[in-house]
Protein backbone atom coordinates (compact mmCIF):
# COMPACT_ATOMS: atom_id res chain seq x y z
CA UNK A 1 0.00 0.00 0.00
CA UNK A 2 2.78 2.42 0.92
CA UNK A 3 4.59 1.91 -2.42
CA UNK A 4 1.59 2.25 -4.14
CA UNK A 5 1.78 5.70 -2.36
CA UNK A 6 5.08 7.02 -3.53
CA UNK A 7 5.68 10.16 -4.78
CA UNK A 8 7.86 10.58 -7.75
CA UNK A 9 10.99 10.97 -5.45
CA UNK A 10 10.00 7.38 -3.81
CA UNK A 11 8.41 9.93 -1.38
CA UNK A 12 5.26 9.14 0.35
CA UNK A 13 2.41 11.65 -0.85
CA UNK A 14 0.06 11.31 2.27
CA UNK A 15 -3.02 12.75 -0.19
CA UNK A 16 -2.61 9.46 -2.52
CA UNK A 17 -1.85 7.31 0.68
CA UNK A 18 -5.31 8.35 2.37
CA UNK A 19 -7.15 8.45 -0.82
CA UNK A 20 -5.94 4.15 -0.86
CA UNK A 21 -6.48 3.96 2.41
CA UNK A 22 -10.18 5.86 1.91
CA UNK A 23 -11.19 3.32 -0.85
CA UNK A 24 -9.90 0.08 1.19
CA UNK A 25 -12.28 1.76 4.08
CA UNK A 26 -15.26 2.67 1.82
CA UNK A 27 -15.80 -0.96 0.35
CA UNK A 28 -15.62 -2.29 4.26
CA UNK A 29 -18.00 0.05 5.82
CA UNK A 30 -20.32 -0.86 2.26
CA UNK A 31 -19.87 -4.49 3.16
CA UNK A 32 -20.77 -3.92 6.76
CA UNK A 33 -23.58 -1.66 5.92
CA UNK A 34 -24.98 -4.37 3.11
CA UNK A 35 -24.94 -6.73 6.15
CA UNK A 36 -27.12 -4.59 8.38
CA UNK A 37 -29.13 -4.01 5.59
CA UNK A 38 -29.78 -7.93 4.70
CA UNK A 39 -30.61 -8.52 9.09
CA UNK A 40 -32.83 -5.44 9.11
CA UNK A 41 -34.70 -7.15 5.93
CA UNK A 42 -34.91 -10.31 7.47
CA UNK A 43 -35.78 -8.97 11.15
CA UNK A 44 -38.39 -6.98 9.43
CA UNK A 45 -39.92 -10.40 7.58
CA UNK A 46 -40.01 -12.07 10.82
CA UNK A 47 -41.58 -9.26 12.96
CA UNK A 48 -44.28 -8.98 9.93
CA UNK A 49 -44.66 -12.44 9.69
CA UNK A 50 -45.45 -12.72 13.14
CA UNK A 51 -48.31 -10.39 12.64
CA UNK A 52 -49.73 -11.94 9.42
CA UNK A 53 -49.77 -14.81 11.25
CA UNK A 54 -51.52 -13.70 14.11
CA UNK A 55 -53.94 -12.14 12.13
CA UNK A 56 -54.82 -15.08 9.84
CA UNK A 57 -53.16 -14.68 7.12
CA UNK A 58 -50.85 -17.74 7.26
CA UNK A 59 -51.34 -18.81 3.83
CA UNK A 60 -50.35 -15.62 2.30
CA UNK A 61 -47.30 -15.57 4.35
CA UNK A 62 -46.21 -19.02 3.59
CA UNK A 63 -47.49 -18.61 -0.53
CA UNK A 64 -45.27 -15.37 -0.92
CA UNK A 65 -42.33 -16.50 1.33
CA UNK A 66 -39.57 -18.78 -0.16
CA UNK A 67 -39.17 -16.60 -3.55
CA UNK A 68 -37.73 -13.79 -1.57
CA UNK A 69 -36.13 -15.65 1.35
CA UNK A 70 -33.85 -17.13 -2.01
CA UNK A 71 -33.34 -13.65 -3.14
CA UNK A 72 -32.05 -12.79 0.26
CA UNK A 73 -30.05 -15.80 0.31
CA UNK A 74 -28.24 -14.89 -3.40
CA UNK A 75 -27.61 -11.45 -1.84
CA UNK A 76 -25.91 -12.89 1.71
CA UNK A 77 -23.80 -15.36 -0.36
CA UNK A 78 -22.89 -12.73 -2.60
CA UNK A 79 -21.78 -10.49 0.07
CA UNK A 80 -20.37 -13.29 2.19
CA UNK A 81 -18.18 -13.78 -0.90
CA UNK A 82 -17.14 -10.08 -0.99
CA UNK A 83 -16.31 -9.99 2.36
CA UNK A 84 -14.24 -13.23 2.80
CA UNK A 85 -12.35 -11.56 -0.16
CA UNK A 86 -12.01 -7.94 -0.33
CA UNK A 87 -8.30 -7.83 0.52
CA UNK A 88 -7.23 -10.63 -1.77
CA UNK A 89 -10.09 -8.84 -4.92
CA UNK A 90 -8.31 -7.38 -8.08
CA UNK A 91 -10.81 -5.04 -9.65
CA UNK A 92 -13.50 -4.90 -6.99
CA UNK A 93 -15.32 -2.35 -9.08
CA UNK A 94 -16.59 -5.41 -11.09
CA UNK A 95 -17.51 -7.58 -8.00
CA UNK A 96 -18.99 -4.46 -6.44
CA UNK A 97 -20.80 -3.15 -9.39
CA UNK A 98 -21.95 -6.77 -10.21
CA UNK A 99 -23.21 -7.02 -6.19
CA UNK A 100 -25.18 -3.88 -6.76
CA UNK A 101 -27.11 -4.79 -9.43
CA UNK A 102 -28.16 -8.42 -7.95
CA UNK A 103 -29.34 -6.22 -5.02
CA UNK A 104 -31.17 -4.39 -7.37
CA UNK A 105 -32.56 -7.63 -8.85
CA UNK A 106 -33.41 -9.53 -5.10
CA UNK A 107 -35.18 -5.77 -4.36
CA UNK A 108 -37.61 -5.98 -7.25
CA UNK A 109 -38.51 -9.85 -6.48
CA UNK A 110 -39.18 -8.28 -2.52
CA UNK A 111 -41.00 -5.75 -4.09
CA UNK A 112 -42.93 -7.85 -6.07
CA UNK A 113 -44.18 -10.17 -3.24
CA UNK A 114 -44.75 -7.63 -0.96
CA UNK A 115 -47.49 -6.09 -2.94
CA UNK A 116 -45.79 -4.70 -6.24
CA UNK A 117 -46.68 -1.17 -6.71
CA UNK A 118 -48.13 -1.10 -3.03
CA UNK A 119 -44.74 -1.94 -1.45
CA UNK A 120 -43.07 0.18 0.39
CA UNK A 121 -39.83 -1.65 -0.16
CA UNK A 122 -38.90 0.50 -3.01
CA UNK A 123 -36.99 2.65 -0.73
CA UNK A 124 -34.24 -0.12 -0.77
CA UNK A 125 -33.67 1.11 -4.37
CA UNK A 126 -32.67 4.30 -3.15
CA UNK A 127 -30.20 2.81 -0.39
CA UNK A 128 -28.41 0.78 -3.09
CA UNK A 129 -28.25 3.64 -5.43
CA UNK A 130 -26.56 6.00 -2.81
CA UNK A 131 -24.73 2.97 -1.57
CA UNK A 132 -23.44 3.19 -5.19
CA UNK A 133 -22.13 6.58 -5.01
CA UNK A 134 -20.39 6.39 -2.01
CA UNK A 135 -18.65 2.99 -2.96
CA UNK A 136 -18.05 3.70 -6.87
CA UNK A 137 -15.38 6.27 -7.97
CA UNK A 138 -16.52 6.40 -11.57
CA UNK A 139 -20.10 8.42 -11.39
CA UNK A 140 -21.45 6.89 -14.74
CA UNK A 141 -21.38 3.62 -12.78
CA UNK A 142 -23.93 4.95 -10.13
CA UNK A 143 -26.00 6.08 -12.71
CA UNK A 144 -26.15 2.81 -14.30
CA UNK A 145 -27.15 1.05 -10.88
CA UNK A 146 -29.82 3.99 -10.26
CA UNK A 147 -30.77 3.57 -13.83
CA UNK A 148 -31.24 -0.43 -13.48
CA UNK A 149 -33.03 -0.04 -10.56
CA UNK A 150 -35.79 2.28 -11.82
CA UNK A 151 -35.96 -0.17 -15.18
CA UNK A 152 -36.54 -2.88 -13.02
CA UNK A 153 -38.99 -1.21 -11.04
CA UNK A 154 -40.93 0.12 -14.45
CA UNK A 155 -40.66 -3.41 -15.58
CA UNK A 156 -41.93 -4.71 -12.87
CA UNK A 157 -45.22 -2.28 -12.65
CA UNK A 158 -45.86 -3.11 -15.88
CA UNK A 159 -45.79 -6.47 -15.78
CA UNK A 160 -48.33 -6.90 -13.36
CA UNK A 161 -50.58 -4.19 -15.20
CA UNK A 162 -50.58 -6.46 -17.89
CA UNK A 163 -50.68 -9.94 -15.64
CA UNK A 164 -47.51 -10.97 -17.64
CA UNK A 165 -46.38 -11.45 -14.13
CA UNK A 166 -49.51 -12.46 -11.90
CA UNK A 167 -50.06 -9.39 -9.23
CA UNK A 168 -49.76 -10.25 -5.33
CA UNK A 169 -52.48 -9.32 -3.11
CA UNK A 170 -50.89 -8.34 0.35
CA UNK A 171 -53.71 -7.64 2.97
CA UNK A 172 -54.20 -4.27 4.19
CA UNK A 173 -53.79 -2.57 0.76
CA UNK A 174 -56.52 -1.81 -1.44
CA UNK A 175 -55.51 -4.34 -4.07
CA UNK A 176 -57.31 -2.18 -6.79
CA UNK A 177 -54.61 0.22 -7.36
CA UNK A 178 -52.40 -2.87 -8.72
CA UNK A 179 -54.26 -2.41 -11.96
CA UNK A 180 -54.72 1.61 -12.28
CA UNK A 181 -52.52 2.95 -14.92
CA UNK A 182 -52.37 6.34 -13.49
CA UNK A 183 -51.68 5.06 -9.97
CA UNK A 184 -48.83 2.83 -11.45
CA UNK A 185 -46.79 5.53 -13.69
CA UNK A 186 -46.82 7.51 -10.92
CA UNK A 187 -45.55 5.39 -8.56
CA UNK A 188 -43.10 4.10 -11.01
CA UNK A 189 -42.26 8.23 -11.87
CA UNK A 190 -41.66 9.12 -8.12
CA UNK A 191 -39.48 5.71 -7.66
CA UNK A 192 -37.50 6.53 -11.04
CA UNK A 193 -37.23 10.13 -9.69
CA UNK A 194 -35.44 9.18 -6.49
Amino acid sequence: LAQAALGPQGELSWLQFELTLDFASRARMVVRARWLLLGLIAAYGCLSGLFYVAGGFRQVLFNNLWVPVAALALTAAYNALLHLNLDRMVGYRLFNLAQLLVDMVATTVIIHFSGGVLSWFWAVYLLITLEAAVLLDRQRDAWLVGGFGALLHGGLLTAEYYRIIPPVTMPFVDAGLQHTMTYEFLAWAWVGAM
